[in-house]
């Protein structure tokens, strides 16, 4: 800049570029005088403005290009920053928008055709995680005790025998080879009746839960992920339909999750409903980063909040975020609180079915939720969506003792 190499930080999470006051000195012309600053400017994380003494326009370049840039001067001596739209107007960093899909043009249907075709026991039944078992560890002396197993009432019992039979024949439940077994442990089995007709087997382990140990998972957070996928040029998504069904269970956990019906004593060979680490071994069904950009990018709410994370001008209509200002982040198009991600309104619901699944009941399903996620009123909907499911109540039922 007028013939000075400045060593700037780069900073593609910036609206403004910033030189101190030592820096402007340098390359200050005669009789030049700077204009009285247009906006506030703010350190991240931060709720006090920097003192800016002013605003200069000037010339940079960089390699073969150059543009003209308003820097923001500071009355201390911070290190130089330049903005993304100076860097990318620079060519120092590039970002790609545009993402490629294959079209449904009469050719690629053919294609999709024959590759379904040729490739039939891949596209049909149900999938696997390859080269992954899941483990249940129980806490070393822990014991279960004894457990109330009821009968299935009569008007289920040929919906649950159905189930059965198309749940051994995709290899998601097997007999039992012993069921004298002393290391066997026989669940109480919970029917539900979902809204298509159809029945889901769901075990009632509220006392296995209370000895099995919980992993102490570390997921990534929204930087990193973003960072490993800077040289990516191709993404897909994975539809990861009956998540907990695709991951098998090791041997030695298999016993553990026992039930008996009329027909017969079953165990489950697939990670189930019902079980509290389940949601742990799925953490890759997971909104996609691309889901929740374009999501956020369409979102009104969350678009007022991106432009009042860069302008500190929160307005009435997003009360709710101005309260926590100073934990908001914006990264890559997606709003962070912290490490967690800001949700979409459109991806809530979503997010909630996906969390839900374990059916785990207000308390550990709000725990799981708050981990990774936010949006205002998060808990009250979490509280709501517990109340109106039938097994979580029933998981969270008092046993009772059967009649003689």
């Amino acid at each position: 800049m007028r013939g000075q190499t400045i060593e700037m930080y780069v900073d593609t999470g910036s609206s403004v570029n910033v030189i101190s006051m030592d820096i402007w000195n340098c390359m200050r012309r005669q009789g030049e005088q700077l204009k009285s600053p247009i906006n506030q400017v703010f350190a991240y994380g931060q709720t006090t403005p920097l003192k800016i003494v002013g605003e200069i326009e000037i010339t940079a370049r960089y390699g073969k290009k150059t543009t003209k840039c308003t820097f923001s001067v500071t009355d201390k001596h911070y290190p130089s920053l330049l903005g993304d739209e100076a860097c990318e107007t620079l060519d120092i960093v590039k970002f790609h928008q545009g993402v490629y899909q294959l079209s449904s043009t009469q050719t690629t249907r053919k294609s999709i055709e024959q590759l379904t075709t040729e490739y039939e026991s891949i596209f049909t039944g149900l999938g696997k995680l390859n080269d992954y078992q899941a483990k249940i560890e129980l806490i070393e002396g822990a014991k279960i005790g004894h457990q109330i197993i009821r009968r299935i009432p009569h008007h289920v019992r040929q919906k649950v025998e159905t189930e059965i039979e198309r749940l051994m024949t995709m290899g998601v439940i097997e007999a039992v080879p012993d069921p004298t077994d002393p290391n066997l442990v026989l669940n109480p089995l919970r029917p539900v009746v979902k809204k298509d007709g159809s029945t889901r087997l769901c075990l009632a382990a509220m006392k296995l839960n209370t000895i099995v140990k919980k992993p102490k998972c570390l997921f990534p957070l929204v930087d990193d992920m973003i960072n490993e996928m800077s040289d990516f040029h191709r993404a897909s998504e994975l539809d990861f339909n009956e998540a907990f069904q695709q991951i098998k269970l090791d041997m030695d956990s298999r016993n553990l999750t026992a039930f008996a019906t009329e027909s017969g004593t079953y165990r489950f060979t697939r990670l189930i409903y019902g079980i509290s680490i389940a949601a742990e071994h799925v953490a890759p069904k997971s909104l996609s980063l691309k889901t929740i950009r374009e999501a956020t990018q369409s979102d009104e709410t969350l678009l007022r909040v991106i432009a009042a994370t860069a302008n500190n001008r929160w307005t009435k209509d997003i009360t709710q975020y101005d309260k926590i200002k100073a934990e908001l982040a914006v990264v890559g198009g997606i709003i962070l609180r912290e490490s967690r991600i800001v949700i979409p309104s459109r991806l809530r619901k979503q997010v909630l079915d996906i969390a839900h699944e374990g059916h785990q009941g207000i308390v550990k399903t709000k725990a799981l939720i708050r981990s990774k996620v936010w949006w205002p009123g998060i808990d009250a909907q979490i509280e709501e969506r517990i109340a109106d499911c039938i097994q979580c109540q029933t998981q969270a039922q008092t046993e009772r003792s059967q009649p003689l």
